[in-house]
């Protein structure tokens, strides 16, 4: 199965800005990064459909009485976190870069 390739590039030091406004920006980027996760799953889950399909497909059912073994549900959990981090990672960088820029200010005090 071929790997989907991110709508805009990774490396966020490349320069590449979409709207005048950070905070747009960010959003923006966070909504890339949902749509991308989107399109992969989305892919995946057509490829299995087809590969059930070709098989035979599952008995009715199937799938809501499945119970994931200990081990699954944590590779599961593991997976649902790498989720949260990739969406979530441009907020957290202008997060650190907001708060790295506004150490020496005292609390209530303009930088």
């Amino acid at each position: 199965m071929k790997k989907l390739r991110p709508p805009i590039p990774v490396d966020e030091a490349n320069g590449v800005n979409f709207f005048d406004t950070p905070g747009v920006d960010l959003l923006y980027r966070t909504c890339l990064a949902l749509a991308e996760q989107l399109a992969v799953t989305q892919d995946r889950l057509d490829t299995l459909e087809r590969v059930l399909n070709a098989r035979g497909g599952l008995a009715e059912g199937e799938l809501e009485r499945f119970e994931p073994s200990p081990e699954d549900e944590q590779e599961k959990q593991r997976l649902m976190s790498q989720l949260a981090s990739d969406v979530l990672s441009p907020i957290e960088a202008m997060v650190r870069e907001y708060e790295g820029a506004h150490r020496t200010s005292k609390k209530g005090e303009a930088p």
